[in-house]
């Protein structure tokens, strides 16, 4: 299981939204708050993407990837190692997005699911 990379209210939830679906959990927070790894692993990006901004990918190993989307400042770069609960970036308001939040996917063999069913 992977623990809270930040501290706020749920906005949005994995799921069908509107005419789509949404592949991760949006947590409210402010500019520049510090968004925590949800698990110890290596940094495998941390890079623009379209939609997403600025993001960082961590690789924990057995198949299971992390994503932090929407953030306005890495705090590590591609090939680090970070432990469970080190600060990874800030969050931002980055891509496409509405105000500041952390966009939060948690993906497996390639596949995002669920993230609130390993969060603990």
């Amino acid at each position: 299981n992977f623990s809270w990379p930040l501290a706020g209210r749920i906005t949005s939830r994995y799921g069908t939204r509107g005419g789509g679906f949404h592949h991760g959990l949006d947590i409210a927070g402010d500019m520049g708050d510090v968004i925590k790894a949800a698990g110890s692993g290596r940094v495998e990006a941390a890079e623009w993407r379209p939609l997403y901004g600025e993001t960082v990918i961590l690789d924990h190993g057995d198949g299971y990837q992390t994503l932090y989307a929407h953030t306005s400042e890495y705090l590590v770069e591609p090939g680090d190692f970070v432990e469970d609960g080190q600060g990874i970036a800030r969050v931002g308001s980055t891509g496409r997005s509405t105000g500041p939040h952390l966009h939060f996917e948690i993906r497996f063999s390639n596949q995002t699911i669920d993230p609130e069913s390993k969060l603990e």
